[in-house]
Formats: C-alpha cells, structure tokens, sequence
C-alpha cells in the first residue's frame, strides 16, 4: 500500500507546477463553461415540463419524465466529457512523471488536446462511461459526507418512502457503478497509451486486474476517508475563523445566524476547490497502480503518443503570479455562482431557495418601530426585506405609521388622526422615547426619507395603511422617481388597491395580505393583480397547503409576524418563502438550519450562543 502511495506522490510532486496550473485552468473553464451550460439545460427541463416551479413535493415526479430524463442525461454526458478532457491530460501528466521527464503547462494542452480527440474519435461511448464511472465513485464520498452535514426536505423523504423500489434500484445501479468502475480502472490509461480495441483493451483490464481487485478498492477508500477527513477539519478551521471574524465585526447577538447563513457558501467552496486537488490524486492513485501492475506483468511502455518536452519559457515568479490570479478568479466565479444559487435571485427550484428574513417594522425589537433607526437597524442585520406601514397625512405626504392615530407610537398627548393632520405638525413629533430614552426626539419618517435610506440594500415592503387612487398614486410616483420599482414590494389587504397599483405601474410587485379566509383561495393566488400572499401565522398552520399551492402558480408566500424560533422553524420547513419577523436574528437561524443537520445546529449553538460567548 505504501508503495502504490509513494509512486502517486512522485508521479504528482514531479510535475507539481504544470499539474497546478493545469487544474486551476481547467476549473475556472468549469466554473465558466460547463456550469452555466448545465444550469441552462436543467432550467431548460423545467420549462419543457411545463411547471413553473419545482417544489419539493413535486421533485421526484418531474425527475421522473422522460424528457428530464433525456436533459439529465444529457447533462451526465457533457459532465463526463469534461472528465475525459482532464482525466486524459493527467494520464499525460503523470506518464511524464513516472519516467522523470519534464512537461510545461502549453506542452501538457497540446498533448492533452490531441489525445483527447483521438480518444474521442475512437472510443466514444466508452471512455466517456469510465470517466462518469470515475467521477461517480470519487464524488459519492464527499457527497455523503455533504449529506452528513445537512437534512434532507421532509417532503422528499416522505415521497421517497413511497417509493421504496426506486431506493431499491437507486442502490442496485450504485452498487453496479461501483463493480464496473474496478473493471475499468484502467480503461484512461490503456486508450491512451494503447491502441488497443475494447475486446484486447478489456482482457489486458481483466489480466492487470487479476487478484488485485480487493485490495486496490479497500486502498481506493481508505486514502478518499482521509482525504475528506482531512478537508472536514480544514472546513471546521474555516468556519472557526469565520466565527471569530463575526463575532468582532457583527456581535455576539447575529454570531449564530450570520454563521449558519455562511456554513453552506463556505462549504461549496470548500469542496469546489477540493476537486483540484482530488481528482487529480486519484487518478495518480490508478495510474500507480496501472505502472505496477504493467512492471510486474512485463508489459513494455507503448508511447504512441508523447511529445518531446519543451524548454521552459517562463520564469518561476510569473508561473507564481499567474497562478495566483487563476486562483483568484476560480474563488471569485465560484463564490458569485453559490450566491447566484442561494441568493436574491430566485430559482425555479424550491430546493435551491431559502426564505427571505423580512425585518417587521423594521427591527422593532431594538428600535421603536416604523422609523429610520428600526430601518437602520434592520440593515445592520443584513436582513433580505424591510416591512413598514405607510399612511398619508391630510395634505397628501405618504409616512411611516401604522395606527389610524398618532397616539401610541408619539408623544401626541390628543391622539390625533394621521389623516387629519397636516405633515407640518408629524414633523413636531417624538416617534422614539416611547421605546427608550435612547431614542428620544426620533422623527416621524416620510416614505421618500425611508427608501433613500434603504437604497437597494434591502427589498422594501411597503404596507399601505390609507386607501384612495391619490394615495395610490402618491406611493407609485414616489418608487418611480427614486428609481426603485425592481426594489420594492407593495402590500395591501384590499385586492382593489393592488389592482389600482398595478394598473399605475405593472413592473411594481404586490403582496396581498391575507388575515382571515372565507371563500375560494385560487380566486387570489390566480388574480393578475396578485404577485404574491402573505398570510397571517394562525390561519396558514391551518391552511398549510396554501404553501404548496402558491408555488405551484410560480408566486411566494410569507408569513406574518413570526415572533420565535419555533414558529419560524415550522414554516421554514414548510418552504415558506419569506419570514416577517419581529427578531431577523431568529428567523435567519431557523431559515438556514432548514437543511443543516440538527446536530451540528446543537453543537454551534453549544460553541456561539450567546450565553457561551466571553463577555
């Protein structure tokens, strides 16, 4: 066993430079290329399907269709031949290091580019098949070890129960994948270097594989347990530092949700940038093995195939400097595909979205509500949306209230009308020393004052609390002139005012709000005037498959107002697509420990909750 490690060490540590910048290269060509592509195929599945969104309850019936099928296969292919492209560029790589010959990085393209196309050309099908063989077995360990760190959706395991001969087939055909993968092991190697057909090419596999088998398998897992081992403790040194990094910059109050919100960005990266070095030692791993076993059976070197090496052009620090820069784009890229994935921009998918954290009336828990320092307040926690009510005063200035008077939220000792009152006199007032004396002398804020403040570093939910085509229009010209239509959400009680908004300006995106029920629910959620529902806690635990049905029509749902964490928790794992709520920092722990493995959850909150912080 030590020796076949101690061949793959030469065989890599010969060529180290051209090996790393060969694998920074063809990653960032991934992350470029082939992603994109990928994404656009399997999007492209979900509009043939006819869905206009995949929730959970419906994933396993549109993996099913034939024409997913098709698309998913399709992508297995387009997958697999990037594999060939590197699998036979480092079978290049490594024959060079076996027998101690130089090879520069242009040197390796060239040889790689031209081999491959003869592979190609030649074997097809079943080059392509070994290397999703490859792929397959090398990736399933680091995707279970993925899976160990989250849960899945209770909606798929409740379907995947009723489908217990497909769990069946699913790990017969692994099992399958795994037989055929050590009968072809050696399948890269041989059609490069061989020109042999696949009947000698298979009974030369069958003859090197003789009573090997066994023991290169047992190797193959052992060195892929310590590697992951290895890149766990690497992912906890991360997220350890990532802590402390928080924990100075946000408090010990957002430690937790802010670190939860990181754990699978973090991850993604992680093992993204694991594959460069992965791949490529296991495939130094089967190349060792492939030299031994052709020295212990006499087989001469065939090179029908291996150019001369050429005089190095470069220096060793501009090799340095552009590997660094290699480096830097693959981590941007691959950074600004995992937010484009869990971000903002939303997927068609359910299991690919989180929900939005919505601060209610900003973060009403540290500021008094419905005023620029709980808007302020709310940005500093990063949350996804600002809620806040918008009423107009009687000489037609939209503020930030939510009452009809002015009593309880000012220091108006005549609780007053906001409609029968002039801004002039709102401008008088004391919004703030009602929550605190912190906050004494905090003005009433316009709506204008509001969204200048928030200016696209948050989605402004807007709750309209007066009514009329004035009023309507005073809010509509407001979001126009700041520029702000893609930045807000409008939202309403009454199905007239959406649709009179929407009549305005039919880019604004509306949410009704739904507080009680009678009647027939599609006749909202399928209103042209309707973007989006927000449903009041105790009527959707009652009516959950509101949710799913929502979805269906390609639109959210939001809950209102989410007060802890387990009521957060329990529409989360309902896939509510957005939380208002009156803690942001609760409600971003329960979003993102939707899909992390509870365990871990117990353990992070052991280590950062803040009671276990210093003060």
């Amino acid at each position: 066993m030590l020796d076949t490690l101690k061949v793959a060490y030469d065989n890599i540590r010969f060529n180290l430079k051209t090996l790393i910048i060969f694998q920074l290269g063809y990653l960032l060509l991934g992350l470029v290329l082939v992603l994109p592509l990928v994404r656009l195929l399997f999007y492209g599945a979900i509009r043939i399907s006819g869905y206009v969104y995949i929730t959970n309850t419906m994933m396993l019936n549109f993996l099913m269709r034939p024409q997913t099928l098709v698309i998913l296969f399709a992508i297995a292919v387009i997958v697999s031949i990037y594999v060939v492209i590197e699998m036979v560029t480092l079978a290049i790589l490594f024959e060079f290091g076996h027998y101690k010959e130089k090879i520069d990085v242009l040197s390796l393209l060239d040889a790689g580019m031209r081999k491959v196309g003869i592979v190609l050309k030649n074997h097809h099908v079943k080059v392509v098949f070994s290397a999703f063989l490859f792929l397959f077995v090398v990736e399933a360990f680091h995707l279970s070890g993925f899976a160990s760190t989250t849960t899945i959706p209770r909606q798929l395991i409740e379907e995947g129960r009723t489908l217990l001969p497909l769990q069946i087939g699913f790990y017969m055909i692994a099992v399958l994948f795994v037989a055929l993968f050590i009968e072809t092991i050696f399948s890269i190697n041989i059609y490069t270097f061989e020109s042999l057909s696949f009947k000698k090419a298979y009974l030369k596999t069958r003859v090197m594989l003789k009573g090997q088998r066994v023991k290169m398998f047992g190797l193959f897992v052992i060195v892929n347990l310590v590697l992951n081992i290895l890149l766990y403790l690497f992912y906890l040194v991360v997220i350890a530092l990532l802590a402390g990094i928080i924990f100075i910059t946000r408090g010990q109050t957002q430690l937790l949700g802010v670190l939860l919100s990181t754990l699978y960005v973090t991850y993604i990266i992680v093992m993204t940038l694991a594959t460069i070095v992965l791949i490529p030692i296991n495939y130094a791993m089967i190349a060792s093995w492939y030299y031994k076993r052709k020295d212990v059976l006499g087989y001469e070197r065939k090179n029908t195939y291996v150019p001369k090496a050429r005089k190095q052009r470069f220096s060793p620090n501009l090799i340095r400097r552009v590997s660094l820069t290699v480096l830097t784009i693959v981590l941007g890229v691959n950074i600004a595909n995992t937010f484009t994935l869990i971000g903002h921009t939303r997927s068609p998918v359910e299991l690919f979205n989180r929900a939005d954290v919505v601060a209610h009336r900003g973060a009403s828990l540290v500021a008094p509500e419905n005023t620029l320092a709980s808007v302020q307040a709310a940005l500093d926690m990063n949350v996804d949306g600002v809620e806040f009510d918008v009423k107009m005063t009687r000489d037609g200035v939209p503020i930030l209230m939510h009452d009809d008077t002015l009593g309880r939220t000012t220091d108006d000792g005549t609780n007053q009308n906001v409609e029968n009152v002039d801004f002039s006199y709102i401008e008088t007032l004391d919004a703030g020393s009602w929550f605190s004396d912190a906050f004494d002398g905090e003005p009433v804020p316009t709506l204008r004052e509001t969204l200048e403040l928030i200016d696209g570093r948050a989605t402004a939910y807007i709750d309209l609390k007066s009514r009329g085509e004035t009023f309507n229009r005073a809010i509509v010209d407001i979001i126009e002139d700041l520029d702000m239509v893609d930045d807000v959400k409008v939202m309403s009680f009454s199905l007239p005012q959406l649709t009179s908004i929407k009549a305005m300006n039919e880019d604004i995106e509306t949410v009704l709000l739904i507080a009680t029920f009678i009647g027939n629910f599609e006749t909202f959620i399928r209103n042209d005037a309707v973007d989006n529902i927000a449903v009041r806690g105790f009527l959707l635990r009652n009516n959950i498959e509101f949710i799913q049905r929502t979805h269906e029509e390609g639109k959210r749902v939001y809950v209102w107002t989410v007060e802890t964490y387990d009521d957060a928790i329990f529409f989360v794992n309902r896939d509510i697509s957005g939380l208002i709520a009156k803690d942001p920092n609760v409600a971003r722990e329960a979003v993102h420990a939707k899909n992390t493995n509870p365990a871990i959850i117990d353990w992070l909150r052991v280590l950062f909750e803040p009671r276990n912080i210093p003060q």
